[in-house]
């Protein structure tokens, strides 16, 4: 198996990836049994970081390890707090509906991994094409088209194990 990078040393994994339909919603459960999430924002994943670097970075490393619900997670919160016609905004929600396709890809609904794969695919050409720059200090556009288009022709893999890990791995550019 490949090494997967951290990018982030202080992001604590959960127990095991949240699956909708197979599990509890972990918020839910939580407000159910009247139990309190950790307050220490940096071990707790569910807590979206502040800046778009720190969830570019926690939510790669959820993402590469097959944490697909929490990536999505890590990058909405950002996300939220953005003006939605930006580009970095535009970037992040490709980033958060391609954490989406690949945990449809985990569920085995073959439909919404197609759904957001496309979507995701124009989006990230679309970006590259006129706004090239939203990609720096994040995944490359050719890496990201690269995996969608693998995900639409359904040669992307899972790797067994728990939690169900892509074949690919997205990495960080290395500074120069």
């Amino acid at each position: 198996m490949v090494d997967r990078p951290r990018y982030d040393c202080d992001l604590r994994f959960p127990d095991h990836a949240f699956i909708p339909g197979r599990m509890p919603h972990p918020r839910r459960q939580a407000e159910n049994a009247g139990t309190e999430r950790p307050c220490d924002d940096r071990a707790d994943p569910l807590d979206a970081p502040s800046s778009r670097v720190d969830a570019l970075r926690r939510g790669l490393d959820l993402f590469n390890h097959g944490y697909f619900w929490e990536a999505h997670e890590a990058w909405e919160g950002p996300w939220q707090a953005m003006q939605r016609e930006s580009g970095e905004a535009l970037h992040l929600q490709a980033l958060i509906r391609l954490a989406a396709a690949a945990l449809k890809l985990v569920m085995e609904e073959p439909r919404g991994v197609a759904a957001h794969a496309a979507w995701c695919r124009a989006t990230f050409a679309r970006l590259e094409r006129s706004q090239p720059a939203v990609f720096a200090g994040g995944p490359s556009s050719r890496d990201l088209l690269a995996l969608c288009e693998r995900l639409l022709a359904k040669r992307e893999a899972l790797l067994e194990g728990p939690p169900e890990r892509l074949e690919t791995i997205l990495v960080l550019p290395v500074p120069e």
